[in-house]
C-alpha cells in the first residue's frame, strides 16, 4: 500500500526533511520566576515565604518581600525576549544568589542531625 501524495514531502530526492527545534532554555527558569512572583503577591502571608525565613526578624520585613517579589516579576519577564535577557538573568540571579548565601550561612550555624 503507497501512501498517499498528501502525506509524502514535497522535497527534492537526496535531500533529507528537518524539523525545527523548539529552544526553551532561559523561558522554562524566567517563567518560574514570575510563578513564583504571582503565587507570593496572592499568598499574602510572608511568613510561611521560605526564602524570607533566613531573613529572621528584619524590620519592615513585608516591604523587602514586596521588593523581591517585583525583581522576581521584572526579571522573568525581561528573561523572555532577547533584547533584555541579560538584565533579567542578572536580576533574578542575584536574587537566588543573596537568599542561597542566606541560607549557607543558617545551614553553618544549626547542621542537620547526624542520621
Amino acid at each position: 500500500m503507497r501512501p498517499t501524495a498528501a502525506l509524502q514531502p514535497s522535497v527534492a530526492p537526496g535531500t533529507s526533511v528537518t524539523f525545527g527545534t523548539v529552544y526553551l532554555g532561559p523561558h522554562v527558569p524566567g517563567l518560574a520566576a514570575i510563578l513564583l512572583g504571582i503565587v507570593t503577591l496572592a499568598w499574602g502571608d510572608f511568613n510561611l515565604w521560605q526564602q524570607m525565613r533566613s531573613l529572621g526578624d528584619v524590620p519592615h520585613r513585608e516591604v523587602l518581600a514586596y521588593v523581591v517579589d517585583a525583581i522576581e516579576l521584572l526579571g522573568g519577564l525581561a528573561i523572555q525576549w532577547r533584547q533584555t535577557r541579560r538584565v533579567g538573568a542578572l536580576a533574578l540571579g542575584g536574587i537566588f544568589l543573596m537568599f542561597a548565601l542566606l541560607w549557607v550561612a543558617r545551614t553553618i550555624a544549626a547542621p542537620p542531625a547526624e542520621r
